[in-house]
């Protein structure tokens, strides 16, 4: 939470149905914290984007960043993203535009109509997500495959970039989720706008220890590791891989991180994990669709970690989409 956080919402959260309330309802003070908020690089129409630009550090430079290399946001009017965003992909990524739903506008239509929604009830009346974030992460990595794409000469090295651009903007979605403003409000426009996950107390206090003995600098490094290896269809780490990942953070400049260090960075690597039935589905799908068929085991039936140790084009990406990450934790 920055200098610019905002303190606009009471404890409570109206609890009548009035067709015109006798005060504003946490729904319209959520709509007025958003409008507080607006700023030339925030998409108004989209439901908590403003708030999240002026009050998420991760937010707003990933937000930055994007429109700095031409990305446009744009209403999905044809509705093929929000009906198969997999197949999308490649589009957005070749185009730099990224659709979105105008999940403001309704809500803003509806309480000019005096229709009184809780935000708790958001779930419940269809309110459709957006993932602004998420695809514009795609984007930025993009940028830097297209930079290393001619050095990497082997299908492996093809497929590892892949799944590291997926590991990067799932790394991306986490730091802004442990970054994210700290209120129920807050809360509510970060739900609506990322895939939401929820971490365990041991997880976080991993993280801020993390933090702290080593000023943010191995956070990322943690995090994108942990997804690269769920990415590739393992459950979680193994004490064997965390070996091989400090093995190559030496080999591209990290010091040896002292017993305390190792031990949060650990827990941080294996509890950095995706949901593995979505894994096997969509990321087998997607390989597929970039030309590497079979099954996700047997299209990943290979060691990451040994192609990252003997593969210097592959190892200067994974340098680069680390340096980006640390860098946007910071104004």
């Amino acid at each position: 939470m920055n200098e610019h956080t905002h303190e606009l919402i009471p404890p409570r959260i109206a609890d009548h149905l009035d067709l015109v309330p006798p005060e504003p309802t946490m729904m319209n003070l959520a709509i007025q914290a958003d409008a507080s908020c607006v700023d030339n690089q925030t998409i108004s129409d989209v439901f908590g984007d403003s708030f999240l630009y002026r009050n998420n550090i991760v937010h707003k430079n990933i937000r930055k960043k994007v429109i700095s290399m031409g990305a446009t946001f744009s209403v999905d009017q044809s509705g093929h993203y929000f009906s198969a965003p997999l197949l999308m992909l490649a589009q957005i990524v070749g185009t730099k535009n990224i659709p979105f739903l105008p999940t403001g506008t309704v809500l803003r239509d509806l309480c000019l109509k005096n229709i009184s929604i809780k935000l708790e009830e958001l779930k419940f009346i269809g309110l459709s997500k957006n993932y602004v974030t998420h695809e514009s992460a795609h984007i930025i990595f993009d940028e830097e495959f297209q930079k290393h794409e001619p050095d990497l000469s082997t299908k492996n090295e093809r497929i590892l970039a892949i799944l590291l651009g997926e590991s990067f903007a799932n790394t991306v979605e986490t730091l802004a989720y442990l970054f994210q403003p700290g209120s129920d409000l807050g809360s509510y426009f970060f739900e609506q706008n990322y895939y939401h996950r929820r971490y365990k107390t041991a997880y976080l206090t991993a993280v801020a220890n993390l933090r702290n003995l080593t000023n943010g600098c191995l956070l990322p490094s943690a995090i994108i590791f942990g997804f690269l290896i769920s990415n590739f269809g393992y459950f979680r780490a193994e004490s064997r891989q965390i070996g091989s990942i400090l093995e190559i953070l030496n080999l591209i400049g990290f010091e040896t991180p002292s017993e305390d260090q190792i031990n949060d960075f650990s827990h941080v690597v294996i509890n950095s994990t995706l949901n593995m039935n979505f894994t096997f589905g969509t990321t087998q799908i997607y390989l597929n669709i970039l030309g590497f068929p079979g099954t996700l085991e047997e299209i990943t039936d290979y060691c990451p970690f040994k192609v990252l140790l003997e593969k210097p084009a592959s190892r200067s990406l994974l340098v680069a989409a680390i340096q980006y990450l640390e860098k946007i934790l910071h104004a």
